[in-house]
């Protein structure tokens, strides 16, 4: 039997778990306080005029302030992109090169503060 004054806590540790942990099966989340999209509002980065990438959801974005303490993110965000190129090469060989292009336009994105 839990104790009354413990169902405050317990529920409070339910909630912080929702917001951490994947509620919404198949979405991504941000890669800095892994909230789902589903909880949290995605930052998104145009790198690009028709495309664009959210490694950070919008409150961690403006926590981190510069462009020098957000690009871990979008580094790790764009390693799994080569690593996915890399295993299509052979189907479509152009897909490395295209993504290291679009590498470079996120990294310079960033930069500029989107």
């Amino acid at each position: 039997m839990v104790a009354l004054f413990l169902i405050p806590v317990l529920c409070l540790c339910i909630v912080d778990m929702h917001q951490i942990a994947p509620a919404h099966a198949g979405y991504g989340g941000c890669l800095r306080c892994h909230k789902t999209w589903g909880v949290a509002q995605m930052h998104d980065t145009q790198f690009r005029e028709d495309s664009g990438c959210f490694p950070l959801c919008e409150q961690c974005w403006k926590e981190l302030g510069t462009p020098d303490k957000r690009l871990p993110y979008y580094f790790e965000l764009m390693e799994s992109w080569y690593k996915l190129a890399k295993e299509s090469q052979d189907r479509y060989p152009d897909e490395p090169v295209r993504t290291i292009k679009d590498c470079r336009a996120v990294i310079q994105a960033v930069m500029d503060g989107k």
